[in-house]
């Protein structure tokens, strides 16, 4: 009998990522990269990207969702 194989929740696999060691963490963004990006330049939108990690039952649900 075939099983069927887990598909990979692919908006969640665009905002999360797993490090190597097994840690969930998601992009911070704060409402200017959002809503401002056009009146800024790419150095100081760059800048403001930083990688936060998550809970652990988050992570945990996260991590079910990308099937890992």
């Amino acid at each position: 009998m075939k099983k069927n194989k887990a598909k990979t929740h692919k908006s969640t696999a665009k905002r999360f990522k797993i490090t190597g060691s097994g840690k969930v963490t998601r992009v911070s963004r704060s409402n200017r990269k959002q809503r401002f990006a056009r009146n800024t330049n790419s150095k100081a939108t760059n800048s403001d990207t930083k990688q936060l990690p998550l809970a652990r039952v988050e992570a945990n649900k996260v991590k079910k969702l990308l099937q890992k």
